[in-house]
């Protein structure tokens, strides 16, 4: 064969190998990415806890990386740049109809498991002369959320729960609920929304001034004025103790999150991760008590109308639980 030929049959053997490269990839991704919140957030957490469980137990590679809210992390998984993602139900179901803050629909997102809880606490420094709702008015409130765009929706609905509005105070800019606990505890806010007790942040907060939770209002007229904003939500009750940086028994807004994949991800990648999800609920629970809210009856229990992953479905009536009227 001459030299030309040669060139010839080595070019067609490249292109096979980079096609044959593309459809491993394609039907069995060895690196699986896990998108959630920044660091420090309890989504991240949550997201290394299970990457760690998914290395340890299958032949995939998990990654976690923390971005700035839903509207960059729903956008990844539309177009296949991440596998999982750990966002809560208002941002899972406005991007898949593409409301709210999402501009078009992302059709390809897919519901793969109910997740845990998550509260969102008002928070004042444990010395603060404010001591109830009606002594937050004229006080520097943080506000904005300007990277977190659920979070100012749940400041928002914070807000209506306690019959306040913004022109009742002063709005202190900030990004996330990292930044906004930390601007109670570095002396640039008197009052913080959208703080999830526990989170690293929090923590720090309380260790360095001390903090407190306001109580929200568990009225039915301030859970309609709440819902009228961030439906998804609820007001729960959590005791002394429960958490660690929570001192004393108080209401706080509630929601739930979701660990949502793509059409994209194989079938039995979705397989896999719920499997552990499944199985392994008593050592995840062990590793970050999260997990603990994370259980096999809440795993398949949702309102939501995002359409479960078809692997997902598969998977949950394996187990008796039939989703054909879902």
């Amino acid at each position: 064969m001459n030299r030309q030929g040669n060139h010839f049959v080595k070019s067609i053997c490249l292109i096979a190998g980079f096609v044959f490269s593309f459809n491993v990839w394609s039907e069995d991704p060895q690196n699986i990415q896990i998108i959630t919140l920044p660091t420090g957030s309890k989504a991240y957490r949550a997201g290394v806890t299970l990457a760690a469980a998914i290395n340890r137990t299958t032949q995939h590679k998990a990654i976690v990386a923390g971005y700035g809210g839903a509207q960059v992390i729903v956008p990844m998984l539309q177009s296949n740049r991440a596998e999982f993602a750990l966002i809560n139900s208002d941002d899972a179901t406005q991007g898949y109809r593409g409301t709210g803050q999402f501009r078009r629909s992302n059709d390809n997102l897919r519901l793969v498991s109910n997740a845990y809880d998550i509260l969102a606490g008002v928070v004042v420094a444990q010395d603060s002369p404010i001591q109830s709702i009606a002594d937050i008015k004229g006080k520097r409130v943080t506000g904005i959320f300007s990277s977190h765009k659920s979070c100012a929706l749940i400041a928002q609905a914070q807000m209506a729960n306690l019959n306040l509005d913004r022109k009742d105070v002063r709005t202190v800019p900030v990004t996330n609920p990292i930044s906004s606990v930390q601007a109670v505890a570095e002396g640039r806010a008197d009052v913080a929304l959208c703080v999830s007790p526990g989170i690293p942040a929090a923590l720090e907060a309380n260790a360095k001034i001390g903090i407190r939770y306001l109580s929200m209002d568990p009225s039915a007229d301030a859970l309609a004025r709440q819902k009228n904003i961030f439906n998804a939500s609820n007001i729960v009750l959590k005791n002394a103790g429960s958490v660690a940086d929570i001192s004393s028994d108080g209401y706080f807004l509630s929601y739930d999150y979701y660990l949502v994949g793509s059409t994209h991800v194989p079938d039995h990648v979705i397989e896999d991760v719920l499997t552990i999800l499944w199985d392994q609920h008593s050592s995840l629970s062990n590793e970050n008590k999260d997990f603990m809210a994370w259980t096999q009856e809440r795993m398949n229990f949702s309102d939501n109308l995002i359409p479960y992953h078809k692997a997902a479905t598969k998977f949950f009536n394996s187990k008796g639980i039939n989703f054909s009227d879902r």
